[in-house]
């Protein structure tokens, strides 16, 4: 039962440590959302 246990620690580790990237990598994917909208409002703008 002991090695079990260690396991679910090691995946709770896992987990938290995926939902942390996870979290970082919407961020990073909505900041390059956000720099690639404002790139193509200036295109726009500089167009008319």
């Amino acid at each position: 039962m002991g090695e079990g246990h260690s396991d679910f620690a090691e995946y709770g580790l896992w987990a938290k440590t995926r939902k942390s990237e996870l979290q970082a990598g919407v961020a990073h994917a909505a900041a390059m959302f956000n720099i690639a909208c404002a790139v193509v409002q200036c295109s726009e703008k500089t167009q008319e």
